[in-house]
């Protein structure tokens, strides 16, 4: 979403790389903002950043860690609340 990139890649010499951990990787040494989609230039980086973790916390292993699609309607209304989805 916010990466520009497939959920799952193959490097050059083969090695399969899983977006999800690439992205986590990133995200823990501080360095999310090397992932970003170049084209969404203009977007604040704290939301950005916002969205990406809203992302990996979708995409956890354990349903149960999931939010809602209620609470993720609710977290991207209070990272930009201006947007009008719909």
């Amino acid at each position: 979403m916010v990466s520009g990139r497939e959920p799952v890649e193959r490097t050059v010499t083969g090695e399969v790389v899983v977006l999800c951990e690439y992205l986590r990787a990133l995200l823990m040494r501080g360095l999310a903002s090397n992932c970003f989609d170049r084209t969404l230039c203009g977007v604040v980086e704290s939301e950005l950043v916002q969205v990406l973790k809203l992302g990996l916390i979708c995409t956890s292993d354990a349903p149960s860690r999931r939010p809602s699609m209620a609470e993720v309607v609710q977290v991207l209304e209070s990272i930009q609340p201006d947007i009008v989805i719909g």
